[in-house]
């Protein structure tokens, strides 16, 4: 019955720093303005933002055995150091408080909120400082930030043992949201603060059984515990604790079975068991960004992996060999950087590329001219004859220009003149996807502006091209980014809406996120940045998935990064790709 193993340990071990580092180092990017975000780094951890600004933690341990890690626990705590507000402590056990981030946050501004029975020996064991910590009392509340944090009686004390001393917090978000921390639960005979609460962080313990058997007798008294609060969604956590031994250790099996005894015992409770690095958006209601992708079998993610690829923006050779190092199936050119490399080199290198697993080839190619530019088409039709010399797979134009007041009278001339510009391409069977814009800060939201900037406009112009080049290799090319940082347009276009509309006539998309939420405030943003995470970031990749997963598309996708802190999309690919120890379970 034991579905860890030391592949899935290791694995874990090998990715902690990352998973650690990117949710500390992407937390203004992965904050909602409006909202508190939760991020789940391990078992037992927790990483908040409130609003834009406001960054929290509950119970910050690493590791239990800090030797030979001494480096990534000072770059964790530089991070600490500079985002955290304040940390909320439950008990001292070293897989909820790690002693080394104590003792590196001394003399920073991050409070500590502790309760009142662990204080003595937080000071003198753990190093802290009373300065900047806040002790309370069982029942006593602070505020901070505008987020109310009650200190509860602790749960840890198991019967016929030495207690271990803890507490539990129940804390009130700016915007109403109610939360309970009852942390590790020894005794689930103790009863729980009134009142409803919308998130209960429950911690998975079924007694001193055999973890790897399968009888476990205190299963109906844990999932009893974990109802009583009546909350509308409980987060089952402290999984896959690497510091356990297997017969101690609970993982998402040991979850499934509270999961099940709560369909009869408080069946209106949503229950999720949270991976390694997922992120959740606290609303109130239904979880709104669920990882699909983690959901789908191996066959559905590998499918869709195989359509990922990354967008060569600059130091074209250097990164086609990173490309062919990684394997990474999906590739497109930017013409602005190949044109000074010898054809039979690109040839070389796109073969060697080919035999390493390479699918698919895309060229973004120059914007179609306009009509009587003589050097703007010399230069298009060059990129063409790259194209085809290549054998590329598809490629990528924007939408021909047009203002919006001018489409009835110049549209279908300017559609003739580009479908011959793409007629060699088609003749060799190459698809050509047209990529819609964006709106910018000198633009304005009438028919001054120029076309492809919603839905209607993309689909006109493609089923235009399609009509006259009479081909079905003709689609729409979705630029998420672009659809996001579209004001006024994107409220009523977002990405789920640009993906039902153009749905099947998708032949490619580029991907990439910004470096914070679009608001009305802030409508039009830099773009380009790093993807941040399968489920967090902006805009929020769930659409993405949904479509993917209901057949909506079936096409290449591009990370097209080059901005921003990495500048570059692999290792965004990356961050996509992790999979909670590679392995089912």
């Amino acid at each position: 019955m034991n579905d860890y193993n030391s592949d899935i340990r290791q694995s874990i071990l090998d990715n902690r720093f990352r998973l650690w580092h990117d949710a500390l180092s992407h937390l203004e990017r992965t904050a909602e303005p409006d909202h508190t975000v939760v991020r789940f780094p391990n078992s037992s951890s927790y990483i908040f933002s409130t609003g834009s600004s406001c960054f929290w933690m509950v119970d910050p341990a690493y590791t239990y055995c800090s030797d030979g890690l001494a480096e990534e626990i000072r770059q964790l705590g530089e991070l600490l150091r500079e985002k955290a507000s304040f940390i909320l402590i439950t008990h001292l056990h070293a897989d909820h408080c790690q002693s080394e981030w104590v003792k590196a946050l001394a003399g920073s501004s991050v409070e500590w909120v502790v309760p009142e029975r662990i204080a003595a020996d937080f000071f003198n064991h753990w190093g802290a400082s009373p300065a900047n910590t806040l002790i309370l009392a069982d029942d006593e509340s602070i505020e901070l930030a505008g987020i109310r944090i009650t200190a509860r009686a602790g749960y840890h004390a198991e019967p016929g043992k030495v207690p271990v001393l803890s507490c539990a917090y129940d804390v009130v978000l700016p915007d109403g949201i109610r939360l309970f921390f009852p942390a590790d639960v020894r005794d689930p005979s103790q009863g729980v603060p009134p009142g409803e609460v919308d998130y209960t962080f429950g911690h998975v313990f079924l007694g001193r059984e055999d973890a790897t058997g399968s009888d476990f007798p205190h299963l109906e008294a844990v999932s009893r515990f974990l109802a009583r609060r009546r909350s509308g969604h409980l987060f089952l956590n402290h999984l896959y604790e690497i510091g356990r031994e297997p017969a101690d250790l609970w993982t998402h099996r040991h979850a499934e079975m509270i999961k099940e005894q709560l369909r009869s015992i408080a069946p209106d409770m949503a229950v999720t068991a949270p991976y390694f690095g997922d992120t959740v958006v606290l609303t109130g209601g239904e979880l709104r960004c669920p990882d699909l992708f983690r959901q789908w079998d191996a066959a559905v993610q590998r499918d869709f992996l195989d359509n990922l690829g990354v967008s060569i923006k600059r130091e074209h050779s250097a990164w086609m060999e990173k490309a062919i190092s990684q394997q990474i199936p999906v590739v497109e050119w930017s013409y602005y950087e190949w044109d000074k490399i010898p054809l039979t080199e690109l040839q070389e290198q796109t073969s060697r590329w080919r035999k390493a697993g390479g699918r698919t080839l895309s060229l973004h190619m120059p914007d179609f001219p306009d009509q009587g530019d003589e050097t703007g088409t010399a230069y298009f039709k060059k990129c063409t004859d790259t194209a085809r010399a290549v054998r590329c797979d598809r490629v990528t134009i924007h939408v021909p220009h047009c203002i919006l007041s001018e489409a009835d009278e110049k549209q279908a001339g300017i559609l003739d003149f580009c479908a011959g510009l793409i007629a060699p391409l088609i003749a060799d069977g190459i698809a050509v996807g047209i990529e819609n814009l964006h709106m910018k800060p000198h633009f304005k939201a009438d028919d001054s502006r120029p076309m492809g900037f919603i839905p209607e406009e993309l689909l006109a112009l493609v089923n235009g091209l399609r009509e006259r080049c009479r081909s079905g290799l003709i689609g729409c090319h979705l630029d998420i980014g672009h659809a996001y940082s579209n004001y006024p347009y994107s409220e009523k276009y977002d990405m789920a809406e640009w993906l039902r509309q153009c749905g099947p006539l998708i032949n490619g998309l580029h991907l990439h996120q910004f470096e914070c939420a679009a608001t009305p405030e802030k409508p039009y943003l830099s773009g380009h940045a790093l993807i941040a995470g399968r489920t967090a970031g902006h805009p929020e990749l769930h659409p993405l998935y949904a479509a993917w997963e209901q057949g909506v598309f079936h096409a290449p996708m591009i990370l097209e990064i080059c901005r921003d802190i990495e500048q570059q999309p692999f290792t965004s690919r990356e961050r996509m790709a992790y999979l909670f120890g590679e392995t089912r379970h």
